[in-house]
């Protein structure tokens, strides 16, 4: 019964809204006479300011860093920038960071005036393109071997004393390291171990190594079971030792990572990014301009770059199962 009464009452109302609606206006009587009123005075609107776009004076466009070199670095900002000022005519200010992530967070964070392009390694990069934060417009090149490059993959070796050439060898067994925040010897390790359902934290336990010669020799000799290292880095061991390549086996082997990639978002306008590219560049091909850079990049060269280079790392990282998207969120 009350079910019945609730429907009657909301067909009511319903019923009283649309009569409402449809009921014809009644005899108002004669519609008055407009009178004339006098026309309002047009006031003019406050002025807005103009927007300052970055690359100028008045706001130079930041670009975030981790240096290569972060004593002689400090020296040599000022030095710097005025340098692309020089050489691009583009005002920068130079932001000195202890992290990629302070990087890719400025970068990010890039909104009106307030503009920060960043060099990034590999998965600072391909956390900005997850973000759509900014575009790859430069690389770091370095000379390995007598060959450019703009990155090097990281291998996970194990000794040879277990007769294996498996990261199943690794656990319950002693990993070593250069370092927490190394990142070939440990934080690249990392995701290789993810990728191959490995679990650090099986292992016997993770001793840290002051220099890459003790690091190896350790391996070698059977009191590490294994580490991590740059491809580049343990070839040209080998070509000093011989002994290494009998000492060691190769259990994986990542894709590249670059060694630095500049990244602009797009609130830099394409006039002032061209201008700073074809700068930087011009800067990295003078053997004496260069030596001013070289603390903050520690490049041989600088060389244009896109989207489509980072294909096979796309890939391993994809294999790790990390969410790039949160990365520095």
């Amino acid at each position: 019964m009350g079910t019945i009464k609730r429907y009657h009452i909301v067909l009511l109302l319903s019923l009283t809204v649309i009569l409402a609606a449809c009921r014809p206006a009644r005899d108002r009587g004669p519609t008055p006479i407009p009178t004339n009123t006098p026309a309002p005075i047009s006031t003019p609107l406050p002025l807005v300011p103009t927007a300052i776009p970055p690359g100028v004076a008045e706001n130079p466009l930041k670009i975030a860093l981790l240096a290569f070199d972060a004593e002689a670095a400090v020296e040599q900002v000022e030095a710097l920038q005025q340098l692309i000022l020089d050489e691009a005519g583009v005002a920068v200010e130079i932001l000195l960071v202890e992290r990629y992530a302070e990087a890719l967070a400025a970068l990010c964070s890039s909104v009106g005036q307030d503009v920060t392009a960043a060099w990034l390694d590999g998965i600072a990069y391909l956390a900005a393109e997850a973000q759509g934060c900014g575009d790859p417009v430069l690389a770091i090149v370095r000379d390995i071997e007598g060959e450019p490059s703009i990155g090097d993959s990281g291998q996970v070796i194990v000794s040879a004393t277990f007769g294996s050439n498996r990261l199943s060898v690794l656990p319950t067994r002693t990993f070593c390291r250069l370092g927490v925040t190394d990142f070939y010897s440990w934080l690249l390790p990392l995701l290789i171990f993810e990728a191959n359902d490995i679990n650090p934290d099986n292992f016997a336990s993770v001793v840290d190594y002051e220099d890459t010669e003790s690091l190896i020799t350790a391996v070698i000799e059977g009191d590490c079971a294994g580490t991590g290292i740059a491809s580049a880095t343990l070839d040209q061991l080998i070509a000093d030792d011989e002994a290494i390549r009998d000492g060691v086996r190769v259990a994986a082997t990542s894709a590249p990572f670059p060694y630095g990639i500049l990244t602009m978002p797009i609130e830099v306008p394409l006039g002032t990014r061209i201008a700073l590219i074809n700068g930087l560049e011009a800067i990295a091909a003078d053997e004496d301009k260069a030596a001013i850079l070289y603390p903050f990049l520690g490049q041989d060269d600088l060389d244009t770059v896109n989207v489509e280079a980072f294909a096979e790392l796309r890939d391993f990282m994809a294999e790790t199962g990390v969410n790039l998207a949160q990365l520095g969120n």
